[in-house]
């Protein structure tokens, strides 16, 4: 801690308001302190953790927290579902790949590949795949996200407009945007050309032509 003592124990505080307030001038036990405050509200909760992996690869912290990510893979064994697991290892790769360390955000996708292979049935399949696709991109594998993206199956939508946030597309509008900004436009088009529907495929390319743009 900063050795204050007329500032609150971070353990004292709402966590809400801790996670309002974290800063990069918090000091490297500061922000440990916080993202174990973090893990221990979850109490067990898998829910609880994830949010509190997100709300920590967000503010940088994981780096300093090694304990997060021992609590996240104890819970992973725990979850009856394999759709479960599979969600919380794609958040957890893509902790490990902001914590800069790519060999175990890379064992971790495939962890969850793996169980992934036995899922298309089931009807959260395509949802579960492209949280995969977002991993590979924190990754920086963009052409196997796009690989990944490309096999995810349509879904039906009632409506036109949801058309754009159905899992494949949001996906490959993704690695799309990820492949634009990575300077790699023929992949980019590539993937932006792969969604079938029109208006989706359209504002995918419009995003691509302004990730090209800014990199230049």
């Amino acid at each position: 801690m900063s050795g204050d003592q007329n500032t609150p124990s971070l353990c004292d505080r709402d966590p809400a308001e801790l996670c309002d307030q974290i800063s990069p001038a918090l000091t490297q036990a500061e922000q440990l302190a916080l993202a174990l405050f973090l893990v221990d509200q979850a109490d067990g909760n898998v829910g609880a953790v994830v949010d509190a992996l997100a709300r920590g690869t967000d503010a940088g912290l994981l780096r300093y927290a090694e304990a997060l990510f021992a609590r996240a893979n104890d819970l992973i064994k725990t979850l009856p579902g394999a759709l479960d697991r599979v969600r919380l290892l794609t958040l957890l790769a893509r902790a490990y790949a902001r914590s800069e360390d790519p060999e175990r955000a890379n064992e971790t996708i495939k962890a969850a590949q793996r169980i992934i292979l036995n899922q298309r049935q089931n009807e959260h399949y395509p949802r579960s795949a492209a949280r995969i696709v977002e991993a590979l991109i924190a990754t920086d594998q963009i052409l196997d996200g796009f690989n990944a993206a490309a096999r995810i199956p349509e879904v039906e939508v009632d409506e036109a407009e949801r058309a754009s946030q159905t899992p494949r597309n949001r996906a490959l509008k993704d690695v799309a945007e990820a492949a634009a900004r990575a300077s790699k436009p023929q992949l980019a088009i590539r993937a932006a050309r792969k969604i079938r529907d029109p208006a989706s495929r359209a504002a995918a390319l419009a995003a691509v032509a302004r990730g090209i743009a800014q990199t230049k």
